[in-house]
């Protein structure tokens, strides 16, 4: 008898095992397609959302911006109003005119409801909206009356006009009399709901609103309008206005609404950054921010239920069938099935509409399904047993050999972005998801792979930032159209123009509108010229719905990216038919400043040599503006832009019509004008020097420029106009360096003192290698003790012929021809090297101080400069000092390169203390060692008001930590002042004027001689 085991006991373990391989290795393969699909789902909200946010901060920017167009323009119209009425204003006449005015205003802005003028009391002197009352009660009024420095006002509490149903926002001005006295103001009243008509232009997503409100937490307006609404305060509570007291300007949030009861993605954007009390909130439905990702997600569970009855399917399947089967053959053929391909993971695969594929451990193709196959236009035996590398794109191979490599050595689930070639040789952009399988032991030996295409999305982003760029108003007609040349969006322009809807011209030729009809030869011809060039034009004609032929100029050019080459066409189509004035305009271009829209340097040169030709011309004027560097400094090129727009404004308004205006560079401006008579040339002059010093609002910020003219006067009949711009430029920089608002005629002595300082600056050039250049050194001293602490090294300059020459006229032709910076190297080096002979010869070492000019502290060899000169002289730098003249310090761009030298050791002194601007500010913001008190303040020791500004220096300096040093003593009696006022140090004629190196030596020997009999 056997005593082997019983063979349906081992038949019975065996398939036990199995069954519960099999029901480990089905879930496993559930879960990777459950985990595929929630990491696919949380991206895919991710990006909705995002999406959703960059498209209500496109839509709020855009309404932001419309409204500072209307407080600029209000800004402006009621200033004109002030400059040509104030006197009337002020004296209560003509006031018929004024009213006349302001009704012009109404024409001039539509989007107002009225204009009105009051006097001091607040009665109502003129208005476009009568009857007259009395506003010395609003709160607009008071704010513009008690508050002088006040420019612009906007209301932050829009008033309720009960007649109209109406709710108004305030903008005012004060108007002054010469002496700054407060004489009334001039307003205009515009209706909150213009930003529900701006709103109605934009595009909102089904059951969008756009909504306004004011800093005081009330609804002024709203899109879709709900007059109910108008006027309610909200809670501080809620998301909105908690945000803004967090300092947060912008952000988003979901809210159910309390109108419809609708909840939405709601995005916030705050106007206090330019100055406007209003708050723009957008709100997008939550249910059309999330509706694609509400449709993948159906999907994806649809998927997964698909997948989970499939395997149950399977498995009921296989344990019937092995009841009635052998178990060594039953293992035998699912050893081979898995080997081979399995259909329930045919069955999955193949219900995944994106490529899928499973490989083994060394990547070799177990199985595919059809979404792969078609897109490599492959069939499945040709690829199966392959490497998948082998059939992918070899540009393809590297990025996905390291997304394989990285699942095998996390041995864990992987996502990768990426570009994948198919067989049309079209690079698109796939999300890549892999998820290893394990066997019983633990051993990775299949990968699962799903590439979810993206190109979509991409073309859905693309699209985006294509429309983010267009403004749909834009006067021109704007089509985009395309790689294939087919219309994909137009702009409202030229739907008007053109009398078709978007759904008639989307998906169309644009040649199928064309009044000549095109062959595929010409096609052919004008794409690769864009292709080549990036851009076509050409005039055309086009034929509108009612048949009308129409001349267009269309300019087209291609946008482009990095993978696909040219993605889209952009035509821009300006209708000529109403506008034949651009012919002529484009002809002149090269003439006119497109800036300004004067005739530019070669325009006006030309005007200029025609009219002397003609003798219609009899004086020249050349205006260069002030403080157009600090005005781009401060607030940006858009602001210098923006102010010489202005300034050719005020030009024409101001000079009468057959004066010639032109820009001759980038802050010059000239006039050719026609009068024999100088003294009413000088007349005008004074005008428009008047008039370009009035300030000008720029973005609710009023900035201003000052101008220098130059005046040459027409004599002779043989004039040329080189000449007379040469002699009227002379003239503009003799007035400019007299001051600020002055003009100055040209005459033969000032030619003759252009030609001497043309000869000076032949003459600066060679001083260095001629050595006519020397150091001069003024003793610093301690109060009281009058121990030499140190000396400022001082310039000079002896002529050969002319003999000593003043600073004050050298060191401004160094520092505009820019000579100043290989002198100023020669400085640095000079003192620093004197200075370490002093300490070699055992004299007591002392603080060498050096003066620093703006274009040296520009020059960005300067850290390197002060490092070489101490390195080759051996002086430590706690012996170096730089003196900085406080006007220099406009600009903040000089922080960092004043903090590199506090770097290097040396010590820093701000010089002419008082004289600048915002000296307060230099002292929080700029490394400061010493203030040195300017001279001028010294002087006026003597008096109560001049002793008080000293004291009052040298407190402030003493708490912020500062040494303190007078400039200019030359009595006993400042000195003991300061002595009283516990000032550090002096300097000036009381102990020594500037002398040479050899007597300063002797100085320094004398005082150490002193010291020692002291002792």
């Amino acid at each position: 008898m056997s005593t082997d085991c019983p063979a349906p006991l081992t038949h019975t373990k065996n398939r036990t095992r199995y069954v519960l391989f099999m029901y480990a290795a089905t879930f496993l393969l559930w879960a990777a397609v459950w985990t595929w699909a929630v990491v696919d789902m949380r991206s895919f909200k991710k990006n909705e959302i995002e999406y959703a946010m960059t498209n209500a901060s496109l839509m709020t920017n855009a309404l932001k911006e419309y409204t500072l167009a209307i407080t600029s323009k209000v800004s402006v119209l009621l200033s004109s109003l002030i400059e040509m009425h104030k006197d009337n204003v002020i004296t209560g006449k003509n006031l018929p005119e004024v009213t006349q005015s302001l009704n012009g205003y109404m024409q001039q802005f539509p989007e107002a409801r009225v204009f009105f003028v009051s006097d001091a009391e607040g009665d109502i002197l003129a208005s476009t909206d009568p009857p007259l009352t009395n506003i010395a009660h609003r709160t607009y009024f008071q704010q513009l009356r008690d508050n002088p420095g006040t420019y612009l006002l906007v209301s932050s509490r829009p008033e309720y006009d009960s007649e109209k149903q109406q709710c108004m926002t305030i903008f005012g001005r004060r108007i002054e009399s010469p002496k700054g006295e407060f004489k009334g103001i001039v307003a205009a009243k515009i209706p909150c709901n213009f930003f529900e008509n701006f709103a109605g232009t934009i595009h909102l997503p089904p059951h969008g609103t756009l909504a306004l409100f004011n800093s005081d937490r009330k609804l002024i307006a709203r899109f879709p309008p709900d007059t109910k609404r108008i006027g309610i305060q909200y809670s501080p509570d809620q998301p909105i206005f908690a945000g803004l007291r967090a300092g947060q300007l912008k952000g988003s949030f979901f809210w159910k609404s309390m109108i419809d009861n609708t909840e939405r993605l709601y995005y916030y954007n705050s106007m206090q950054d330019v100055g406007l009390p209003f708050i723009i909130v957008l709100g997008q439905k939550k249910d059309w921010v999330f509706r694609a990702w509400y449709q993948r997600g159906i999907i994806h569970a649809a998927l997964c239920v698909l997948v989970a009855l499939v395997s149950l399917v399977g498995l009921r399947g296989w344990q019937s069938a092995a009841k009635h089967m052998d178990m060594v053959a039953l293992t035998q053929r699912l050893t081979r099935d898995m080997e081979e391909k399995s259909r329930e993971n045919r069955i999955l695969l193949n219900s995944i509409p994106d490529p899928a594929w499973m490989v083994d451990a060394e990547s070799h193709i177990m199985t595919v399904n059809k979404a792969l196959l078609n897109f490599y236009q492959r069939e499945e035996a040709s690829i199966l047993g392959l490497s998948f590398l082998e059939i992918i794109a070899p540009e393809d191979n590297e990025t996905l050999k390291q997304g394989s490599q990285t699942i095998l050595d996390t041995q864990s689930t992987g996502l990768q972005t990426m570009w994948l070639t198919g067989a049309d040789r079209q690079a698109r952009p796939f999300e890549i998801s892999r998820v290893p399988l394990f066997d019983e032991t633990g051993k990775l030996y299949r990968i699962v792979g799903i590439a979810r295409d993206l190109t979509e999305r991409y073309e859905a982003e693309s699209r985006k930032q294509v429309i983010g760029q267009i403004f749909d108003h834009n006067s021109e007609g704007i089509v985009i159209l395309d790689k294939d040349l087919r219309i994909m969006i137009i702009n409202q322009s030229l739907r008007h123009l053109s009398g078709y809807s978007e759904e008639e011209l989307i998906g169309h030729f644009p040649g199928e509108f064309l009044a000549t009809k095109i062959d595929q030869r010409f096609v052919r011809t004008l794409v690769q010229q864009m292709k080549s060039n990036g851009a076509w034009n050409s005039d055309i004609r086009i034929l509108n719905k009612k048949g009308v032929e129409r001349l267009f100029l269309c300019r087209v050019v291609s946008m482009t990216d990095k993978q696909s080459g040219v993605k889209n066409w952009i035509a821009f189509l300006s209708d000529l038919s109403k506008h034949r004035e651009t012919e002529e305009r484009i002809k002149r271009l090269a003439t006119i400043d497109s800036l300004t829209g004067l005739p530019n340097r070669k325009g006006f040169i030309d005007s200029l040599d025609e009219r002397l030709a003609d003798h219609s011309v009899d004086g020249l004027v050349v205006l260069n503006l002030n403080r157009m560097s600090r005005i781009n400094d401060a607030y940006g090129h858009q602001a210098g832009d923006f102010l010489l727009q202005r300034v050719a404004s005020r030009l024409r308004k101001t000079l009468r019509d057959h004066d010639v205006i032109g820009r001759l560079g980038d802050d010059n401006f000239g006039i050719q004008l026609v009068t024999s008579d100088s003294k009413n040339i000088e007349h005008v002059v004074k005008k428009v020097i008047a008039a370009i010093a009035r300030p000008t609002l720029f973005r609710s910020q009023p900035i201003m420029c000052t101008a220098c003219a130059g005046v040459c006067m027409v004599s002779g009949s043989h004039q040329r106009a080189d000449d007379l711009l040469r002699k009227a430029d002379a003239a503009m920089r003799q007035a400019r360096e007299a001051g600020v608002n002055t003009y100055s005629f040209f005459s033969e002595n000032l030619g003759k003192t252009l030609i001497q300082r043309v000869q000076r600056e032949a003459d600066l050039r060679g001083s260095l290698e001629r050595q006519e250049l020397m150091l001069y050194y003024q003793p610093q001293m301690e109060i009281p003790s009058e121990r030499i602490c140190g000396c400022e090294a001082l310039l000079r300059w002896k002529h050969p012929k002319q003999g000593m020459i003043s600073p004050m006229e050298f060191i401004p032709l160094a520092e505009e021809t820019g000579l100043i910076l290989p002198i100023g190297k020669w400085v640095l080096e000079e003192a620093c090297r004197q200075n370490k002979v002093w300490q070699n010869q055992g004299l007591p070492p002392i603080v060498m101080a050096v003066n620093l000019s703006s274009v040296q502290l520009q020059n960005e060899q300067l850290i390197d400069d002060v490092s070489s000169a101490l390195l080759k002289s051996g002086l430590d730098p706690c012996w170096l000092e730089f003196e900085i003249t406080e006007s220099i310090l406009v600009a903040k761009q000089m922080n960092p390169t004043l903090r590199a030298l506090k770097d290097l050791g040396v010590r820093l002194s701000i010089d002419d203390f008082g004289t600048g601007y915002s000296s307060l500010a230099y002292l929080r913001h700029f490394p400061f060692d010493k203030l040195k008190i300017d001279q001028s303040f010294i002087r006026d020791l003597n008096t109560d008001s001049g002793a008080a500004i000293v004291r009052m220096v040298l407190e402030m300096a003493h708490e912020l930590r500062l040494k303190t040093l007078a400039e200019g003593v030359e009595t006993q009696e400042q000195f003991d002042i300061l002595m009283d006022y516990q000032c550090k140090e002096y300097q000036g004629y009381l102990r020594s004027k500037p002398i040479p190196a050899a007597s300063f030596t002797q100085l320094l020997q004398s005082a150490k001689s002193t010291a020692r009999a002291q002792v």
